[in-house]
């Protein structure tokens, strides 16, 4: 990790002045940010390794996401039937804390058995047929308002050093919250057991905030703590890049 990187002039949000939040207040035209406003960036399907970014010129092709993780909630997705590609069907059971599940089974997610591995569908792989997704609330350098990031079961655990636990445990193991940096997601190419190519997260740290940038950080945490809890797992919930291990 290189030394640490002075971003208050670089990051829009954190420098954000009386302008900025005019122009938020205006448009947003006296209501407040709901679970809809934020844009939403996923993994692509077949093993795509460019992101697909939304901005105000229209979609935007990255190598990389290069940004500051503000929060992160985990939740879970279960479809009784297994989808074909494309398909956009609400799941038939979904969890928005990974704790307890709406929906058919239902319940608490723990001793669920669809919560148990090998009860993915048939020729998937053997993993499990409840899909464990995490939720990433992260904001580029030339941003005011964070998007979301879906993050996979396949790209949350795994063998690879660089799935998002293990990043984050990584950053733990250096007494570093995650908010205390700037992150890099890249794309990898993979396969599943079944021989179906998907695209897999690559966590990696760019660089260590300073301490002005971390003490701003913390208050646009406190400041946008609802946003991400109002986003819905179930909110375009389909991981075109999904495979089982």
């Amino acid at each position: 990790m290189t030394n640490e990187l002075v971003v208050k002039e670089q990051y829009a949000l954190l420098s954000a002045n009386e302008t900025a939040r005019e122009a938020l207040a205006a448009n947003l035209g006296g209501g407040k940010l709901n679970r809809m406003d934020l844009d939403r960036v996923g993994v692509p399907a077949g093993g795509g390794q460019m992101w697909s970014i939304p901005t105000l010129d229209g979609e935007e092709s990255a190598k990389e996401l290069r940004g500051i993780i503000l929060a992160f909630r985990d939740g879970r997705t279960y479809w009784r039937k297994e989808m074909g590609s494309g398909e956009q069907t609400p799941p038939d059971c979904f969890s928005e804390d990974a704790v307890t599940g709406c929906g058919m089974p239902g319940g608490s997610c723990v001793g669920c058995p669809m919560n148990d591995f090998n009860t993915a569908k048939e020729g998937t792989g053997k993993g499990k047929a409840c899909k464990e997704k995490r939720l990433l609330l992260m904001v580029r350098a030339g941003d005011v308002l964070p998007f979301v990031v879906s993050v996979p079961t396949t790209s949350l655990f795994g063998k690879a050093p660089t799935t998002c636990r293990k990043y984050f445990m990584r950053l733990s193991s250096k007494g570093l919250p995650y908010y205390d940096v700037e992150s890099v997601l890249t794309l990898e190419k993979d396969k599943s057991v079944s021989g179906i190519a998907f695209s897999r997260i690559a966590f990696n740290v760019s660089r260590q905030l300073d301490e002005p940038s971390r003490e701003s950080v913390r208050l646009w945490r406190a400041k946008l703590a609802g946003a991400l809890e109002s986003v819905s797992v179930k909110d375009n919930s389909v991981d075109t890049g999904k495979a089982s291990e």
